[in-house]
């Protein structure tokens, strides 16, 4: 026969393991295919300066600036070159058509997918979201796969309205366990 005070002892022992698994499941390390790959290093090349995500007490090492490269604990490292201004025909005078320019290299030991790499753009004083499209032939999108030490440029077309302003914020979006929280942002300037 159980007390009642059995089962309250019972239902806390219960709800301490729950907390424990929950607690153990975070998104920190990942198993090198890009699973819980949340949290990473952010870097300059110019001045040499780096730190590690996960140490940080808040999302501030997860905003970066244009140049500045994100490294995700599977290798994968994603530089934010830069944003330009394309001319084309095709939208009102209200838009802006740019280009992103990303330089993605793989340090780690096994091939990564950069099909599980994404964007979100949006403006960056006014807001506002800058949509995908596609005016240019050099653009194949972001995918495809890269072998260990390789390094390759990528571009995305995007297109914005005018009104919006020319600072815009990209959120880096790559790995299966992670939250838009979680997610680094580099702020850059369309030239």
């Amino acid at each position: 026969m159980t007390t009642r005070r059995g089962r309250g002892k019972a239902v806390v022992a219960l709800v301490a393991a729950v907390l424990v698994a929950v607690t153990a499941c975070g998104t920190e390390g990942g198993d090198g295919k890009g699973e819980g790959t949340s949290r990473g290093e952010v870097s300059t090349g110019a001045e040499g300066r780096s730190g590690k995500g996960a140490a940080a007490s808040d999302d501030a090492d997860l905003r970066l600036r244009e140049g500045e490269t994100f490294s995700w604990p599977d290798g994968l490292e994603v530089t934010v070159v830069k944003a330009d201004e394309v001319k084309t025909s095709g939208y009102g005078a209200g838009h802006l058509p740019f280009q992103l320019h990303f330089k993605f290299h793989n340090s780690g030991k096994e091939t990564l997918a950069l099909d599980d790499f994404a964007t979100f753009v949006e403006g960056g004083t006014r807001g506002g979201e800058a949509t995908r499209t596609s005016f240019s032939d050099d653009t194949g999108g972001i995918g495809g796969r890269l072998a260990p030490g390789a390094t390759r440029t990528k571009t995305e077309d995007r297109v914005i309205k005018k009104e919006f302003g020319r600072k815009i914020v990209i959120t880096l979006q790559y790995g299966k366990g992670a939250t838009t929280e979680d997610y680094p942002k580099v702020t850059a300037t369309i030239l």
